[in-house]
């Protein structure tokens, strides 16, 4: 016979229903029906640094944000933090330094056993539209300040809206600076 051995694929979920609220999106999905082992955590706290939230308000929404869904997760779950990295480059290190801290603690006081992935997302709140390349080296800076921070996962964003093929190659390659 068959001596292929078929891997085993888990369907994971992702939810953030927090968001979606914010962001005027109602996908549909029932939180309280759906099979706890496949469902995670998103948190989605760059959204409030895209409507001009500063990081000390960006972070505090973010920490209880995420406290209702360690509270909620009955299972041992995933929970990924997505923070939006601004153009302030030692305020954002602290940030992320912060948040790495805060995480581990509020994980402690919630009895939350899961993993929390920190995510940074480089900002276009401060992106101009006329001086690209400068929005270049904006996204450099923001993606080392990520770095130095401890972020697990680096989303760079393209310099230029919307973005051309050599825009998405730089994006791609920025984190071989």
């Amino acid at each position: 016979g068959n001596d292929t051995i078929e891997p085993k694929v888990s369907v994971r979920y992702w939810t953030d229903p927090i968001g979606d609220f914010l962001s005027g999106y109602a996908p549909g999905l029932d939180v309280e029906n759906t099979e706890p082992l496949n469902l995670n955590y998103r948190v989605r706290a760059y959204l409030l640094h895209e409507a001009g939230a500063h990081a000390v308000y960006e972070l505090a929404s973010m920490l209880s944000w995420a406290y209702e869904y360690m509270v909620f997760a009955k299972v041992r779950t995933e929970l990924e933090i997505e923070l939006a990295v601004g153009i302030d480059f030692f305020p954002e290190v602290a940030k992320f330094r912060a948040a790495r801290l805060l995480l581990h603690r509020l994980a402690e006081v919630a009895n939350f056993q899961g993993s929390i992935v920190l995510s940074a997302r480089t900002s276009s709140y401060y992106a101009g539209h006329r001086d690209t390349y400068t929005n270049l080296l904006r996204n450099t800076t923001m993606g080392l300040a990520a770095v130095l921070g401890g972020a697990d996962v680096i989303e760079i964003q393209p310099h230029v809206k919307p973005a051309t093929q050599m825009a998405l190659r730089l994006a791609r390659n920025i984190h071989h600076l």
